[in-house]
């Protein structure tokens, strides 16, 4: 990538890719924290308040909510 060159390697057989963007990480139980270099933390933000809205938890009656499984 640094050289600004790419190169294309046709395989027999397709092979998933995931390609992750993280801001943060957890490396000994530390939490480390990166620059946004992409600046998708706003989006990712919106979606995941959007989401929290629409969330709903529920328990089975006979479990108190602050139990584990």
């Amino acid at each position: 990538m640094r050289k600004g060159k790419s190169t294309t390697i046709r395989l027999q057989e397709a092979l998933p890719v995931v390609i992750a963007y993280h801001t943060a990480a957890v490396r000994d139980g530390r939490v480390y924290f990166f620059p946004d270099i992409y600046r998708q933390d706003p989006l990712l933000d919106a979606a995941l308040r959007q989401r929290s809205l629409a969330v709903r938890v529920s328990y089975p009656a006979n479990i108190p909510a602050e139990s584990t499984y």
